[in-house]
């Protein structure tokens, strides 16, 4: 029989479990120390396109987000819904748009600290804890409008079913449980699919091997009660096979392993650390650190089946799903510190000689990526609130706005509300919900190539602004007009991201 892995009874250990005997008093602390984190800064950087993008398609309306938009949005509504009704209280201002996924991320603290007593012990899950509130990539989600932090509670929610039905009885509540959240995952973000095939081959594993964890009689409960939950998947399949929804991901390169390698290493380490002479680094030696230790001491089949199994498991559906059509940027594996914060916890605790190196890098890790992650810092990402002070004054005196294709009109028009009627260069791109829907709310109507060369042409002060995609169609522009003006550049860290050019 596979010995379970042990957590070590030395000072440390020791020092630890004085600290959880009372727990929720403890769990309590974290809580306000990972709110403290996430409201730091929460709106020193403007919101970038997919957070304008949250703050306006509700506007589209629910009828329209639960029907039709399912076959034109990448990304289900869930999101959405929720976060229409969170800034109906609380406001479309940054810090609103924001808080809730503040909120969510605090609200994943005690559940990884159950799920880390679910399947090692009381010890393991206040460290789990402790990495949930600390960890940078965890911190940066919550400060971001978008899914990826309240994913990590359906997911949580979803581990700890599993870990409950893996044990004796195997109670039908655990089932029910996993269907409501698997459920609910899947209406938040359309890689749960792969997410809930790779639950299920876990617990398919469960059944094999001498000290099976479950019988043939349970996974067939398990299927049964799974039954609700591929019902419910057939919408989110309508979003997977639409054209029109993957216009959306044409931006996402093919499938590389640098891709697959970025994507971990940006969830270890935060986005904001340095990948060149840290970030590669510091995963490899964590991640080598930890394959020795599970050598030393492989870790107990429970846990094994619930965290280790489900993780590979997706992670090979996820590749595999990229071969066509690449899905994987990092943003995509934010929720994968539900289970990796509960394994790297119980291997930080594991007596192994793997054990001392492990805490040191991870500290290291965690000290490096909150240092970069907590320091006021340059956008990276559609500086659009600098940028409409930077515009100011030609904004004043120009005769026509013109949104180049790629340059959606959120950015302007929520920095600055009071902006005029502008004009869309229609150059007939693949329709999406940003290009078709979106621009409807604001005052935007199109203009063509022609009609927007004959304007300049004729005198009439232009105003064009564009992003980088854009580019590809200014030559053909710049050819048949006029030298304009002036050119202003906005940048992203030392690259420009948007640029405004006067005629």
């Amino acid at each position: 029989m596979q010995a379970p892995s042990r957590v070590a009874r030395g000072p440390d250990a020791s020092g630890v479990r004085g600290l959880i005997e009372r727990p929720g008093l403890l769990l309590c602390g974290l809580m306000l120390l990972a709110l403290v984190l996430r409201l730091i800064g929460i709106d020193r950087i403007a919101l970038w396109n997919d957070e304008l993008f949250s703050r306006y398609y509700p506007e589209t309306g629910l009828g329209f987000m639960w029907s039709t938009g399912f076959t034109m949005e990448p990304t289900p509504p869930l999101y959405y819904t929720l976060a229409a009704w969170w800034t109906g209280l609380f406001g479309t201002t940054e810090f609103g748009i924001r808080s809730f996924s503040a909120i969510a991320s605090v609200a994943a603290i005690p559940l990884i600290y159950w799920l880390g007593r679910e399947l090692v012990g009381n010890v393991c899950g206040v460290v789990a804890a402790v990495l949930m509130a600390l960890a940078p990539t965890n911190i940066y989600y919550a400060q971001e409008a978008r899914t990826y932090a309240l994913l990590l509670l359906p997911v949580g929610f979803m581990l700890l079913a599993m870990a409950r039905f893996l044990r004796p009885p195997h109670p039908n509540a655990a089932l029910v449980g996993f269907a409501a959240a698997a459920i609910f995952a899947l209406y938040c973000h359309v890689t749960m699919l792969l997410m809930v095939a790779a639950c299920s081959l876990a617990i398919a594993s469960a059944t094999i091997g001498r000290h099976r964890l479950i019988g043939l009689p349970d996974l067939g409960r398990w299927v049964i009660a799974n039954i609700p939950v591929a019902v419910a998947a057939i919408p989110i399949l309508m979003i997977v096979l639409s054209p029109v929804s993957n216009n959306g991901l044409t931006w996402i390169p093919p499938l590389s392993v640098h891709d697959i390698l970025w994507a971990m290493e940006w969830t270890l380490t935060g986005p904001f650390t340095p990948t060149q002479a840290f970030g590669y680094e510091a995963s490899f030696v964590l991640f080598v650190a930890l394959g020795i230790s599970y050598w030393l001491r492989p870790l107990a089949r429970r846990p094994a089946t619930v965290l280790g199994v489900m993780l590979v498991a997706f992670m090979l559906l996820i590749t595999l799903a990229s071969v066509r059509r690449s899905i994987i940027i990092p943003r995509i594996l934010a929720w994968t510190w539900m289970p990796f914060g509960v394994l790297l916890a119980e291997r930080l605790l594991a007596a192994t000689k793997a054990r001392r190196p492990l805490q040191a890098i991870t500290g290291i890790i965690f000290a490096v990526g909150l240092a970069y992650q907590l320091t006021p810092r340059p956008s990276g990402t559609d500086p659009w609130r600098d940028f409409v002070r930077l515009i100011e004054p030609d904004l004043k005196t120009t005769q026509m706005l013109v949104l180049a294709p790629y340059t959606g009109p959120t950015g302007m028009y929520y920095y600055d509300p009071g902006l005029g009627p502008s004009r869309y260069w229609d150059e007939h791109l693949p329709p999406t919900v940003e290009n078709q829907i979106i621009p409807k709310l604001f005052p935007e109507t199109p203009i063509s190539r022609d009609d927007l060369i004959a304007a300049i042409r004729g005198g009439t002060h232009v105003l064009l602004i564009l992003h980088p995609p854009d580019l590809k169609f200014l030559p053909t522009l710049l050819a048949a007009v006029p030298a304009p003006a002036r050119r202003l550049d906005q940048t992203c860290g030392d690259a420009v991201c948007i640029m405004a050019i006067a005629w």
